[in-house]
């Protein structure tokens, strides 16, 4: 009898940038998320005063601005 065994979900990479005032790249996060929809998530808890994006591979994923 074969029996199935599911492991966890495999877990990707996303990057988050912080941005300056002069759009430049201030710090890197990486982070390692089961999908965009929590990728996003904890990407949006990073938010301080500076903008991040949130990137995959070379796929920007979403901005965040900070509330002004």
């Amino acid at each position: 009898m074969a029996s199935t065994v599911e492991g966890p979900m495999p877990l990707t990479k996303y990057c988050v940038y912080v941005i300056g005032a002069d759009e430049g790249i201030l710090g890197r996060i990486d982070l390692l998320c089961e999908d965009d929809t929590a990728a996003k998530e904890r990407a949006e808890h990073l938010l301080g005063e500076h903008a991040i994006e949130l990137w995959h591979s070379d796929e920007l994923l979403e901005r965040f601005d900070p509330m002004q």
